[in-house]
């Protein structure tokens, strides 16, 4: 069963991270967890980016069709949190994923606080994490949230965010993606 959290300080507020846990079905996410470990294999950025791990360029998920399924499933969740959270909720958005790229953190790999600010909103989809002492902390809300195989956080592209070092000597797995959002 799929569970939703949402980290806020003000229960009326859009400034909110969603968590979703069970995301994919185990079929599903194993078919994008091994193509995302094909895909990091090496670090295509050459450690440049706040994601100090095997990650591919920032474009390369959207060049392939195994991660389809995965982003219309995210538009939907992020349509409907954004209708039951506005004062419509039936008005309709548009929604385009404009990057959307892997990671493989190895041992001792981290990821730097950081945002991504030319999104209206962004994600971090957590395919494989072997370890259960693994947190992706929020500085505006002062808060480390445990990371969960099969989880998916969606949350507004200003927010900061970073991951603590990976201590597990199996990888975890990742993506995220860049969201732009218009109301029609």
């Amino acid at each position: 069963m799929k569970n939703i959290t949402i980290l806020q300080h003000n229960y009326k507020s859009l400034y909110a991270v969603y968590k979703i846990t069970n995301f994919l079905s185990s079929d599903y996410l194993e078919q994008i967890t091994n193509k995302t470990i094909e895909l990091t294999q090496r670090d295509s950025m050459s450690r440049t980016t706040g994601v100090k791990a095997n990650m591919t360029k920032y474009d390369e998920l959207l060049k392939h069709e195994d991660y389809k399924n995965l982003f219309s499933s995210v538009l939907e969740y992020l349509t409907m949190i954004l209708r039951l959270r506005s004062a419509i909720g039936t008005q309709k958005y548009r929604h385009t994923v404009f990057d959307a790229w892997g990671m493989q953190h190895l041992k001792g790999d981290y990821t730097l606080n950081h945002n991504h600010g030319q999104s209206n909103w962004s994600i971090v989809y957590y395919m494989r994490v072997p370890t259960d002492d693994t947190y992706i902390h929020f500085d505006e809300f002062n808060r480390g949230e445990l990371i969960e195989p099969n989880s998916l956080f969606i949350f507004p592209g200003l927010l900061n965010h970073s991951v603590n070092k990976h201590t597990s000597d199996i990888s975890r797995v990742s993506i995220s993606a860049n969201i732009m959002s218009e109301s029609i």
